[in-house]
């Protein structure tokens, strides 16, 4: 396992000095150790952390806050200690199906997918994005509070798509659509880089 650069948001020292132990005998480095919302926010953005350990329940502030203002940044949440196998479908790709599906005399449900599947976190760094792994709870507890808060339009059931492997089947596309992708994953992946930026 590749050394991670470690964010610890909590306000208890003792439980703070046994996490910063733990990560570092597991070879991981501890960037900083935060006991507020507002240190959380200001060493993430200071350290782009790899990884977030995060108290949700602050005497000063709110972790699950602290974790949504930085997800605001750029960085995209993944549930730690999982990273699926994603698909990605260039958009010209997905029009050119479209077109096909609509053009031919084929009916029914067809998986449009790309040439190759690739780990999320790959997808996330070829994206332009940084990963900020989260333990589920923390993230599940997130997503809820953005979505009571109107901030985000991601159900929870969604999450299960950043801890499992959901790999579609393109044969029926490709035998009775006679679709295949054109655009190579490596350049689906800059062109999504080059419309974020």
């Amino acid at each position: 396992m590749d050394m991670l650069e470690v964010l610890i948001v909590e306000d208890e020292p003792l439980i703070a000095g046994l996490l910063t132990d733990i990560m570092e005998e597991m070879g991981h480095h501890v960037c900083a150790v935060e006991s507020t919302e507002t240190g959380a926010v200001a060493a993430a953005l200071k350290w782009q952390p790899q990884l977030m350990i995060v108290d949700a329940g602050l005497a000063r502030g709110s972790g699950i806050a602290a974790v949504e203002t930085i997800l605001r940044t750029g960085f995209v949440p993944t549930i730690m200690g999982f990273d699926p196998v994603w698909q990605v479908v260039h958009e010209d790709d997905a029009a050119t199906a479209l077109h096909l599906a609509l053009t031919t005399r084929a009916r029914g449900v067809f998986n449009v997918v790309g040439e190759t599947a690739a780990p999320f976190s790959t997808v996330v760094r070829l994206s332009g994005a940084r990963s900020l792994p989260l333990p589920g709870p923390v993230l599940r507890a997130t997503v809820r509070a953005l979505d009571a808060a109107g901030v985000s339009a991601t159900p929870v059931a969604m999450l299960d798509f950043l801890k499992y492997s959901w790999v579609a089947d393109g044969e029926r596309a490709r035998a009775e659509l006679g679709f295949a992708p054109r655009v190579p994953f490596f350049e689906a992946m800059q062109s999504m880089r080059e419309a974020r930026s």
